[in-house]
This record gives C-alpha cells, sequence and structure tokens, in this order.
C-alpha cells in the first residue's frame, strides 16, 4: 500500500502508523523515509524501502542526514513545546538536500497538548516537501484534532506462524531460554500476544510467568491466603508489574478459552475485567498495587455462590472518589 501511494506520488504529508507495541510499525516507518530520501529516486520513485547504496541512504542509515528528525514522546524534552517551535521553524527554512523532510513521532500517544497544539497548523497546511510519521500504540490518547490530519494505518498483530519464524531467526538465544523452561513452542506467540516486545519481556519475567502458573488456579480454587501473598510479592515492584499483568492477562485469556464448565468461563472472564481495572487503578489513579491486587485475587478466589459481590461494578465501585 505505501509503496504504491509512494510510486503514485499520493503519498500523505501526514501518516499515522497505529497498532500494539512491537509488530514493526518504526520498521516501516525508517523503510518508508529512508525511500523518500534515496537519491535513486529523484527521477521515479521506485526503490521501496531506499535502494541503501547511494550517500542520502548511507547518511540516513548512520544518523547523520539533517533533514530528517526523529522525536521520540517519551523524552519529554525533545518534544516540548520549546521544542517543537524550534522544528517548525526549521522546517521553514531551506533543506540541505533540497529534496523533503520527514520527521518520525514515535509513541505519539504522550505528545504533550500543548506541543500538539502547535504542531496542529503544519498538519493541516504541510509543506509539498515535508512528511509526518506518527507512531502509537495507543491512537485513542491522541486529540481528535491530530487524528483527523493524518491518514491512518492500523498494523495488524503478528501470526503465530510468522512470529515463530522471526524468532528463530533474530532471536534465537530468547527462544532457548523459554524452551529450556519447559514452555511449549505453541505458546510463544499466546505469550507476546502477537508482539516481539512483549516475546522479549517474557523472556525477561519467565519466573514470574513459572509463579503464575503455580499460584492462579489455587488461587481460583478458594486459597485467599496465598492470593494475599502473592499480592504483597507482586506489589513490591511497580516498575516490574506491567509486565507480571501482562502475564495474569494471557493466562486468564488462556484459561478462559480452555475451561469446559460455562461457570468457571464467566469467573475467569470476571477476573479479567477487573485486572484491566486494576491496571488502571496502579498506573493512573496511582493507588497502592498491594492494596488493589490483594482486592484482585480476593475477588478471584471467591465462590461461585458470591459472583454478583464479584462483578467489575462491584469491583470499581470499591475505588469511587
Amino acid at each position: 500500500m505505501l509503496k504504491r501511494l509512494l510510486v503514485s506520488g499520493k503519498l500523505p504529508h501526514a501518516i499515522l502508523f497505529s497498532g500494539t507495541a512491537g509488530i514493526g510499525k518504526k520498521l516501516v516507518a525508517l523503510e518508508l523515509a529512508s525511500a523518500l530520501f534515496c537519491s535513486n529516486n529523484v527521477e521515479t520513485l521506485k526503490n521501496y524501502p531506499g535502494c541503501h547504496q547511494c550517500n542520502a541512504c548511507k547518511d540516513f542509515d548512520s544518523g547523520c542526514l539533517p533533514d530528517y528528525s526523529f522525536l521520540d514522546c517519551l523524552q519529554k524534552e525533545s518534544v516540548s513545546a520549546d521544542a517543537i517551535r524550534k522544528l517548525l521553524y526549521g522546517l521553514s527554512l531551506r533543506s540541505f538536500s533540497a529534496r523533503c523532510r520527514v520527521i518520525l513521532i514515535d509513541n505519539s500517544e504522550y505528545l504533550p497538548l500543548q506541543s500538539a497544539n502547535i504542531l496542529l497548523k503544519s498538519l493541516e497546511e504541510p509543506r509539498s516537501d515535508v512528511y509526518f510519521i506518527l507512531i502509537s500504540a495507543n491512537p485513542s490518547k491522541l486529540p481528535t484534532t491530530i487524528r483527523s490530519r493524518c491518514q491512518s494505518i492500523t498494523f495488524r498483530e503478528l501470526e503465530p506462524e510468522e512470529i515463530s519464524v522471526i524468532l528463530r531467526k533474530q532471536l534465537p538465544e530468547q527462544l532457548k531460554t523459554l524452551e529450556s523452561s519447559g514452555i511449549a513452542a505453541e505458546e510463544f506467540s499466546l505469550l507476546s500476544g502477537g508482539s516481539l516486545a512483549n516475546f522479549t519481556m517474557v523472556v525477561e519475567h519467565i519466573d514470574s510467568w513459572q509463579l503464575i502458573n503455580e499460584h492462579l488456579p489455587r488461587i481460583f480454587n478458594g486459597d485467599i491466603a496465598l492470593g494475599q501473598e502473592f499480592a504483597r510479592e507482586l506489589g513490591k515492584n511497580k516498575e516490574a508489574l506491567k509486565p507480571q499483568l501482562h502475564l495474569i492477562r494471557v493466562f486468564v485469556q488462556k484459561h478462559m478459552r480452555l475451561s469446559e464448565r460455562p461457570l468457571d468461563q464467566l469467573r475467569w472472564s470476571i477476573f479479567l475485567t477487573n485486572l484491566i481495572h486494576s491496571e488502571y487503578l496502579i498506573f493512573e489513579r496511582n493507588i497502592s498495587p498491594q492494596i488493589v491486587l490483594s482486592k484482585l485475587f480476593s475477588t478471584l478466589a471467591l465462590p461461585v455462590s458470591e459472583l454478583t459481590v464479584n462483578s467489575p461494578k462491584n469491583f470499581i465501585s470499591n475505588w469511587s472518589v
């Protein structure tokens, strides 16, 4: 699709790449940028990505091309209001290559609102030689005004077969780590959730995955004391908690599919919804992880007869302001 737009001369000047983290959005954005800068594309836009042989491609690959700007919105200083004003002023000057400018904005959902408003005018009235490429794993957090000025391209999650091929070619050592831990090959894509970034995270927290497999079934069967102990353990390190909660989510989704009893499926489903609420409470409302997880695991241990007490509505109402 991008190659067709490029060759036809119809490439939008503002594009939003959206989709799960770790599925290749940034890689594709870099390929597109290299094609725009490639010297062999001056006459006809035939190379996609760029040839990687010409001087322009070599400068781009080495990070020395002055007409290319990369902004990571997780680095607050690089996307401050002053930084965006300075960037846009530079775009008003003559380009070094006399070809085009490309601004790649990664993690764009974290772009400060003031900076987004400053950027908006350039997206509304883009120069003919300027291309903005925004990347986001959560585009709903972007201001509507920004989204509406961009052509959105959504990336799907990787299929299990695709993940398996990539892992064996590019991440053989990490793959060996999982295999040595007794994790079946068919679980790789389940654990990664269609994302290579998630796969790397799983490898780093493989001990947590094994604990989750040991503890959650026991908590599900009524071991409240273990639930409280597990909550205390997980709540000690908030930085490690996000990947651990991701693994819990994967475990629950797996058991929702495998459970033969409808009531068990319902209990896992309710727990999954409560888990999503818990992530919000911990990371957005900044409530103590130990307190939230203690309540979360307590609801998982409740018997079927108390499903109404266990319900997501009741769970979230406990934290109303």
